[in-house]
């Protein structure tokens, strides 16, 4: 999450917005989270 502004998924989606790049992959954790625990 610290470095997802650095990845390719949130890069190309908000730029060098690193503060957009890592709320987003906070938000897709929970996602995957709460699918897991399912």
């Amino acid at each position: 999450i610290i470095y997802a502004y650095e990845k390719p998924k949130y890069k190309e989606q908000f730029g060098s917005d690193w503060k957009r790049c890592i709320k987003q992959a906070v938000v897709d954790a929970k996602v995957d989270l709460a699918n897991a625990a399912q």
